[in-house]
């Protein structure tokens, strides 16, 4: 009785190791299919392009702009600013969804290639002040779309 169970014991060995290779194998294959299609959507999704805007500079200078002028009352002060806000978030987020650019302040990029925004900002805020609202302009849009 004792060759029978060692001969079993055998016989389940043998099948357990084949069963091993085979879910080797089997891994194996799925791990270079996951591979493989990493690797295609890593090519196919291209890298954002990066943009900067100097916030710290617009809004210094346009803070002081707006006190300079003696015409101005603390209420036209405060409308000019929100026009100001309300315009560079306008074309930063236009730039960040339909463009694709994922933008940051000048100030927190400190090496690499970066497409500055800021003069496009700068004068869709001084067309806005101009006109008094938010009418972002065809010589904008085509200005951001030449940025990239």
């Amino acid at each position: 009785m004792t060759e029978h169970t060692s001969k079993r014991q055998r016989l389940s060995w043998q099948t357990l190791r084949a069963y091993k290779t085979e879910v080797a194998v089997f891994l194996l294959i799925v791990n270079l299919f996951a591979i493989g299609g990493l690797l295609w959507k890593i090519k196919q999704n291209k890298p954002p392009v990066i943009a900067t805007v100097a916030v710290g500079q617009l809004s210094r200078m346009y803070g002081q702009q707006f006190a300079a002028d003696p015409t101005n009352t603390p209420e036209m002060i405060k409308l000019k600013t929100g026009l100001f806000m309300a315009t560079t978030e306008k074309l930063i987020s236009q730039a960040a969804h339909d463009k694709g650019m994922v933008v940051f302040a000048r100030e927190c990029v400190l090496t690499g290639d970066t497409v500055d925004l800021t003069p496009q900002i700068t004068a869709a805020v001084d067309q806005a002040l101009k006109t008094g609202g938010l009418q972002l302009g065809e010589g904008t849009h085509d200005a951001l779309a030449a940025a990239r």
